[in-house]
């Protein structure tokens, strides 16, 4: 009701002190968990969805926050096809050959909440790939082997599921 999410995603943009940007990322990531959060805030300016994910490589925790705020806050089409076309799906795919499972469901269950009745933003997920050749598919279904936990099985093999259909 204070209108936070402008206030801290402002702040994300304005500060050039790392923790702090982190700090309004995980408070960010709270806030986006309950369901009437301001999703819309986020789709305002275009180029705060760019600069989330420019934001992701610097930490394990802003890796964490942003996969799960853009999860959150993808609630239509019209917000999938937004994410997407600001390189989401690279970043996803970067985060999915982390070592760090902590890393990796996030990132799958983003992917999932993108590819989910979308025809266009799956065949961009099925067409991506490394320059190394490995594809973004090749990367979830790794995932789905029966040595990672059961939240990682499932999650990927929601996104191959979303994929097929």
């Amino acid at each position: 009701d204070c209108d936070i999410v402008a206030v801290l995603l402002n702040c994300i943009v304005a500060s050039r002190e790392p923790r702090f940007v982190e700090a309004c990322l995980c408070c960010l990531r709270t806030l986006f968990y309950h369901p009437e959060a301001p999703v819309d805030v986020l789709y305002a300016d275009p180029a705060l969805i760019s600069h989330l994910l420019a934001l992701m490589p610097l930490s394990t925790s802003n890796q964490i926050s942003v996969a799960s705020i853009l999860m959150h806050s993808c609630k239509g089409h019209e917000h999938q096809t937004a994410i997407t076309s600001q390189g989401a799906v690279m970043a996803l795919h970067l985060l999915l050959l982390s070592q760090l499972p902590d890393v990796q469901l996030p990132g799958l269950q983003c992917l999932a909440f993108l590819v989910y009745g979308n025809q266009e933003v799956a065949s961009v997920v099925a067409a991506s790939a490394l320059d190394d050749g490995h594809t973004l598919i090749d990367a979830v279904v790794a995932l789905m082997d029966r040595y990672h936990k059961v939240e990682m099985q499932l999650a990927a093999a929601r996104v191959i599921s979303y994929l097929n259909r």
